[in-house]
């Protein structure tokens, strides 16, 4: 095979099948991973799902982790996925809506985006004696500075205003320090409160990027 005839094979059928290849491999691992991290964090749970329709919701909700783990969701927001699906699991009713909820807001996080919040609710579960909101900005920036996982207090506030596409973070006005825009603060919500009841954060963060 000579010419075009082999720039056309080479291009076509051996790339399909390359490509065929690699991404069934990628997918085999992907849902290797997911599958093991989801039986860890349901091993763990004294699951109770009572009847048919509990049963029918529960599968919706492993439907959704799958395609969480199809999309390329990291192993940090897999185990978070996990863990909300085991909490919900063991205290029917279950109402797989109440899963998806979650499951868009933690599905898309980053890796950088998970350590702020994790230092965001670390620092407002125990402020500092006097804790204005720029205080508590302050502190996460020196600390999340230092381990470089950002670059300096504007770049944790660009971090912290793209979170409030989640609602986990909410604007404050009439707040003065922090992560302003015209006078505006952010800080977090009740409902990243309700996250960090559904999560072990340290074991979220302690999961290896790969």
């Amino acid at each position: 095979m000579t010419g075009p005839g082999i720039v056309a094979w080479l291009a076509g059928e051996v790339f399909d099948l390359s490509l065929g290849e690699a991404l069934g491999r990628v997918m085999r691992r992907r849902a290797e991973g997911a599958r093991h991290i989801l039986q860890e964090e349901l091993s763990r749970a004294q699951i109770n799902v009572a009847d048919a329709a509990d049963k029918d919701e529960a599968a919706a909700m492993v439907f959704e982790y799958t395609e969480a783990a199809r999309q390329g969701a990291a192993r940090r927001n897999l185990r978070m996925l996990a863990q909300i699906m085991a909490g919900q699991l063991v205290t029917p009713p279950i109402y797989a809506n109440d899963f998806l909820r979650w499951s868009r807001i933690v599905a898309d996080l980053s890796r950088e985006e998970i350590i702020v919040i994790a230092a965001f609710h670390r620092e407002f579960e125990d402020p500092p004696p006097s804790h204005p909101e720029r205080t508590i900005f302050r502190r996460v920036a020196d600390s999340l500075t230092k381990s470089s996982v950002v670059r300096s207090g504007d770049d944790l506030e660009a971090v912290v205003q793209g979170l409030s596409r989640t609602g986990l973070f909410i604007q404050q006005s009439g707040a003065t320090g922090g992560a302003m825009a015209g006078g505006t603060i952010y800080v977090p919500s009740p409902r990243l409160s309700d996250l960090m009841k559904l999560v072990n954060i340290e074991e979220v963060l302690g999961e290896p990027d790969r």
